[in-house]
């Protein structure tokens, strides 16, 4: 019987140690747990990102369908430069 007992004991012990220290213990889950969070902020962020990218996509689409509605903003107006082209034409005195 005490045999019995040492190992059961032996066989307790070693399913503890695997549980808490080995491979894919409680701190492999801690760890991979705090991973989860700090890459769902950041999969958080970058969904934010892709929808206003989605939106601005739309937008253009839509003012590309309706060119006559849109509307210029200041910003998007620039200033047309003139350039004087004149041809003069010398006369020789000569002639």
């Amino acid at each position: 019987m005490k045999k019995l007992t040492v190992l059961l004991l032996v066989t307790l012990s070693w399913l503890q140690y695997s549980l808490w220290l080995g491979k894919n213990g409680l701190n492999d889950f801690i760890y991979i747990k705090k991973n989860l969070m700090c890459q769902q902020q950041r999969n958080a962020v970058l969904k934010i990102r892709n929808e206003q990218l989605c939106a601005k996509i739309n937008n253009l689409y839509h003012s590309v369908k309706n060119p006559e509605e849109r509307q210029l903003s200041p910003t998007e107006i620039t200033p047309v430069q003139k350039t004087d082209n004149s041809i003069t034409v010398k006369k020789s005195i000569d002639a």
